[in-house]
């Protein structure tokens, strides 16, 4: 846990007394207070602070593809890792508010009312929150003053560190993993030692207060089971356990199994909403690597954190065409809706043994392996023909670790639309399954054949029951 010293400022840890402003730090993906670049200048700038955290209720309405942002896995884990930094902030005399309303409504009127004149935030590489962050500022222009500023937190280099340009973002992954060679990752900042005393809040606005209380519509989550514990401390005890073990050693050689918490690292839950940073993740490996030696596993747990590095870049350079039909190849693949087809991946009553167990696995933990991700994915694509932004959209909804960059990136590269020149994957999943689970034990454990009445296969299996006008199939 972290230890803060809460009473008074370390010497020469501020700048002069005309440089302070009353700050508000709108927190994202950035759920930490170690190696967080954005507390390091609060600390050095600021005379107040409000620290806020935004639940959006649209967050919980259906979208246009039959998902919610948030789903009750991913709600839980959040919720756990809010109230562990609310913890760790308590230490430094501090709090996080949290406001149940949408950012660009509640952080004008808070931000006026509290005479706040900087507003942090996270660089985010999202489209959506980069416009949720540019409506904030719009609805602010009318007031003289007021400073936005972000810092990057959640990738491995700042724009400002990269050897090009983010508009000549390399095609593929291979020539960008090859341009980044020789760049030094910057090692990890400690956690500060001070934050400044708390803006109080305005206890006769009614408004605020309402926003501020905890509202019916939130979905409950305590009776839920699930092996990921949110929040930053949890985070640092999967870090520190992981790399105490020799389990780096085989990373290569288990990551494509199926289950089995050793057979991946597991930070991407907490990496995913920042509870951990991407460099603290490399700085372990190296202090891991100085011990005792490196190998091509510890190698391939660099390299899929310059994938993570990539497709957040991806995200940013793309923006709104990450979730088109056509990704940014600009070709529709051969593919529909099938709302049948789609009900029946999402409620693991497909055709397919394997993809129903890894289906039930996701909807019973908010988890589910890469290997796995891939194969469901390549099933909805490619067997049952629909459009892959519904696959996209539900995964955004069940995992506990979604990242909008990496999932929906990944998506496309699946479907043919991304970054892939190869085209688009299709898994034999006949193949998959003799591979990856040839006794049956991963789809006896999750129930797989439970809804099958049909031999396993992607060959004569009947996908529908009523045809397009919805009449019954032979």
């Amino acid at each position: 846990m972290i230890k803060a010293n809460v009473k008074t400022s370390p010497t020469g840890d501020v700048t002069t007394q005309q440089q302070k402003v009353n700050a508000l730090y709108w927190l994202g993906d950035d759920l930490r207070i170690a190696d967080n670049p954005i507390f390091a200048d609060i600390a050095k700038n600021a005379e107040q602070l409000m620290v806020v955290y935004c639940i959006d209720p649209q967050w919980f309405r259906s979208d246009q593809y039959q998902a919610e942002y948030v789903g009750k896995y991913k709600l839980r884990f959040l919720l756990e890792s809010l109230r562990d930094l609310d913890d760790s902030l308590n230490q430094y005399g501090q709090q996080l508010h949290i406001v149940y309303a949408r950012a660009q409504d509640c952080l004008p009127h808070i931000i006026d009312t509290h005479n706040i004149s900087r507003v942090y935030r996270s660089h985010h590489s999202g489209a959506d929150e980069q416009a949720a962050w540019r409506g904030v500022q719009q609805k602010c222009s009318d007031s003289n003053g007021i400073q936005f500023l972000t810092l990057t937190t959640q990738t491995l280099f700042s724009l400002q560190q990269l050897p090009f340009h983010l508009d000549t973002l390399p095609a593929t992954f291979s020539q960008f993993r090859k341009r980044l060679e020789g760049i030094d990752i910057n090692t990890p900042s400690d956690a500060v030692s001070w934050l400044p005393p708390m803006i109080a809040l305005q206890s006769q606005d009614k408004q605020l207060q309402e926003w501020l209380r905890y509202p019916k519509w939130l979905p409950q989550t305590h009776m839920m089971s699930n092996v990921f514990c949110g929040g930053e401390t949890q985070g640092q005890l999967q870090l520190d356990s992981y790399f105490a073990s020799n389990l780096a050693h085989n990373y290569k050689v288990v990551r494509n199994e199926l289950d089995g918490w050793e057979h991946s690292t597991k930070f991407s839950p907490w990496l995913a909403n920042g509870s951990i940073s991407a460099r603290q993740v490399v700085s372990a490996l190296r202090r891991f690597e100085s011990q005792h030696g490196a190998n091509e596993s510890t190698q391939w747990i660099e390299y899929e954190l310059l994938w993570r590095e990539y497709f957040h870049l991806y995200s940013q350079k793309f923006n709104s065409r990450l979730f088109r039909f056509s990704g940014i190849s600009g070709k529709k693949p051969l593919t529909s809706f099938y709302a049948q087809r789609l009900q029946a991946w999402k409620t693991a009553n497909t055709p397919f043994a394997l993809v129903n167990a890894l289906m039930k696995q996701l909807n019973d933990t908010g988890y589910m392996s890469n290997r796995g991700r891939q194969i469901v994915a390549s099933c909805l694509i490619h067997e049952l023909q629909c459009d892959w932004r519904y696959g996209a959209a539900y995964f955004q909804q069940q995992l506990i670790d979604y990242d909008v960059a990496i999932n929906w990136g990944n998506w496309q590269y699946l479907a043919g639309v991304g970054a892939d020149p190869r085209g688009s994957r299709r898994f034999n999943l006949v193949k998959q399954q003799q591979t990856y689970d040839p006794l049956g034990h991963f789809i006896a454990a999750w129930q797989g054949r439970e809804a099958l009445q049909q031999v396993e296969g992607s060959a004569n299996v009947s996908l529908d029951t009523v045809d397009m006008a919805d009449w019954p199939t032979a």
